[in-house]
């Protein structure tokens, strides 16, 4: 990630006190660079950390002046925090700064939130000053605004296609039927082989440690690998996060690049082999 503001290094004081800004980035050591850029340009800043479901409740309490998203790491997760901050009351009026990205990754959340603002790191500065002088009053909130899509079915959004064989390992009961929207898919439980996406549900460490491991190391180089675990606001306890769900993957040479919420217990986190490991 390049954090310089060459061309946006303007200096933002207001009248009353310096305009408070958090950053929201998927990776803490490269966070630390955007977090001085921005106080080079005269901003307080605040990194609330990278696990989603406790940033949000941290912006929600802390009342930033302008939230920066980076798309430059894991952009989907930057749009589902973006979306949730616009669904909520106490966030949804504060304006959103989208930093960075490729330029198809950008086109998808900018069709989401056509009216946050969107720059480059370089031009940060500028970004933030015409965010803040200009804040949106009447932000869309995806969801609610009229004339949205229908929402894609989960199995879509879990990158099931038609003809797929899935593999299910420690799934609900029941969990199979959502694959029903789809054409022909093969459902296997408890076996990775010939599986071009495979969900293995884990509701501790002890058990993400017992299963993930041998599945994934199982499953061949173009293959999903979902994760799915409880949602840290949702009604089931566990010990796991996000956090340690990606540590514990990325010995097996597996990244995550998505994530997904399934139900108002279970979120998943889709991982895909780290291309030095694919033969």
């Amino acid at each position: 990630m390049s954090c310089g503001a060459r061309s946006g290094r303007t200096r933002w004081r207001s009248e009353e006190s310096v305009k408070r800004i958090a950053l929201v980035h998927w990776r803490p050591v490269e966070a630390a660079a955007g977090v001085e850029a921005l106080r080079s340009l005269g901003f307080e800043v605040e990194y609330p950390g990278a696990e989603p479901q406790q940033l949000v409740k941290r912006l929600r309490a802390s009342g930033p002046d302008a939230i920066v998203i980076d798309l430059t790491r894991l952009p989907s997760h930057g749009l589902a925090v973006g979306i949730t901050l616009r669904q909520s009351k106490k966030t949804r009026l504060v304006p959103l700064v989208f930093a960075g990205g490729e330029p198809e990754k950008v086109k998808r959340v900018r069709q989401e939130l056509p009216d946050a603002t969107y720059a480059g790191w370089e031009r940060m500065g500028a970004a933030l000053s015409k965010a803040l002088a200009k804040p949106v009053l009447a932000p869309v909130v995806p969801g609610s605004h009229l004339g949205a899509p229908a929402e894609k079915p989960l199995a879509r959004k879990l990158g099931v296609k038609d003809g797929d064989r899935v593999g299910l390992f420690a799934a609900p009961v029941g969990f199979e039927g959502i694959f029903e929207t789809c054409s022909g898919v093969e459902v296997a439980a408890g076996t990775p082989r010939g599986c071009r996406v495979v969900l293995v549900f884990a509701a501790s460490q002890a058990e993400l440690e017992f299963r993930a491991p041998r599945v994934a190391e199982a499953l061949d180089a173009g293959s999903l690998l979902w994760v799915v675990y409880p949602k840290k606001a949702g009604p089931a306890r566990s010990d796991l996060s996000m956090a340690a769900v990606r540590e514990f993957l990325l010995e097996f040479g597996w990244v995550d690049y998505k994530v997904c919420s399934i139900d108002e217990t279970w979120t998943g986190m889709c991982f895909g082999r780290r291309r030095s490991r694919v033969q």
